[in-house]
């Protein structure tokens, strides 16, 4: 059974002292790196955290290269853990998107 939790948390954002385009995010202790012009006058996010796999759509394309799996990356010398993205109108502070955004809990092979 995953213990997977894809919550819209509240968005506070913090100048990345190696970047003008950049902010931080913390988020239930993680840390994480955001293009600040998408979270500019955002107050929800939906935070999906390491180790999700991602639907394969044009949306999450750009981790095809990591076969669509979330992991920490450091960003401008800073690490970022999971990603963050803007929240639905529709969606409150607490809610679980995990299913409605399709995303999965990764699963190492067993050898």
């Amino acid at each position: 059974m995953s213990n997977l939790k894809v919550e819209v948390v509240p968005i506070k954002l913090i100048p990345h002292e190696n970047s003008d385009n950049l902010s931080i995010v913390h988020v239930k202790g993680w840390q994480v790196v955001v293009r600040t012009d998408d979270f500019e006058g955002i107050e929800l996010g939906a935070y999906i955290p390491i180790d999700s796999i991602l639907p394969q759509t044009d949306e999450w394309e750009f981790l095809k290269q990591h076969k669509y799996r979330v992991k920490t990356i450091k960003l401008r010398g800073m690490i970022s853990q999971g990603l963050l993205i803007p929240a639905l109108e529709k969606w409150v502070e607490g809610l679980d998107v995990t299913e409605e955004l399709k995303i999965q809990k990764y699963e190492p092979p067993i050898p």
